[in-house]
């Protein structure tokens, strides 16, 4: 929890944090995923190597910490059809993607590419699950609802996977059109803000 008024020790562990996180992603840029090391990532912080370990289990959940989406896990539809909401959460995922292609790039061209998707997979779960419940996608095919979500999961984490990876020229907007359209078997309502 931020306080206000954060304690020296607060403020300190925040520094701390973000010195990781940014150092982190100027090096996994740098070197790579497999070449970067939390040896690596504490000296370019100047900080100690324990340190680390206060904030992260490994370097793996450290990579996920700064390419996790922004997305919250509880959808809510806010105002908008749940075709909207739908369409909205899978464009925002792929936003988000090509915010931090390099980032991504990085770590699904290396052995990180394992941890990542995994990462992704469990994130994206729940989120596919609310989107497949408000858009009644489950009451349309007869399909077991985990089941669903499961292929939904795993089609938009390889998806994602191959977009970021293999050059091409769709935008967010058109993989997100084309994704939509691949699930939910019509075209997305058009976005207004």
């Amino acid at each position: 929890m931020v306080e206000n008024n954060p304690d020296r020790t607060s403020r300190r562990a925040l520094r701390n944090r973000k010195a990781i996180k940014t150092t982190a992603q100027a090096l996994l840029l740098e070197k790579g995923y497999d070449d970067l090391t939390v040896q690596d990532i504490t000296e370019g912080a100047d900080l100690g190597y324990g340190t680390f370990y206060n904030y992260y289990k490994d370097k793996d959940e450290l990579i996920w910490d700064i390419l996790q989406p922004g997305c919250p896990a509880d959808i809510k539809l806010n105002g908008h059809t749940p075709e909207e909401t739908g369409f909205g959460c899978y464009l925002q995922a792929f936003e988000h993607a090509a915010e931090s292609w390099q980032l991504f790039r990085t770590v699904l061209s290396s052995n990180g590419v394992k941890a990542l998707t995994t990462n992704m997979e469990e994130f994206f779960s729940p989120q596919i699950e609310r989107i497949l419940d408000i858009t009644g996608l489950y009451q349309k095919i007869s399909t077991p609802k985990e089941l669903l979500t499961e292929c939904v999961t795993g089609a938009l984490v390889r998806i994602m996977t191959w977009w970021l990876q293999t050059p091409n020229e769709y935008n967010t907007e058109q993989i997100a059109t084309m994704f939509y359209e691949l699930i939910h078997r019509e075209s997305p309502p058009e976005l207004v803000n």
